[in-house]
């Protein structure tokens, strides 16, 4: 089933995180901290929602510790 919605891609994904490269996007992928992307045989599209959560999550975790 496809996802439906506005989508980040790859080259998105990497001037949020202030990646440099494809391979950053993979070993983020392979550690669990970027999740696999939301169109399967689309490896380059990302539900905005899904990214912007985790981006607001990162935010809040941020502010607890600074706390």
């Amino acid at each position: 089933m496809k996802a439906i919605g506005i989508y980040y891609t790859t080259a998105d994904i990497k001037s949020l995180f202030g990646w440099s490269s494809d391979d950053t996007i993979s070993r983020r992928q392979a550690s669990g901290f970027l999740p696999p992307p939301d169109i399967p045989g689309r490896p380059n599209k990302w539900l905005k929602a899904n990214i912007d959560a985790l981006i607001e999550d990162m935010t809040t975790t941020t502010e607890k510790d600074e706390a």
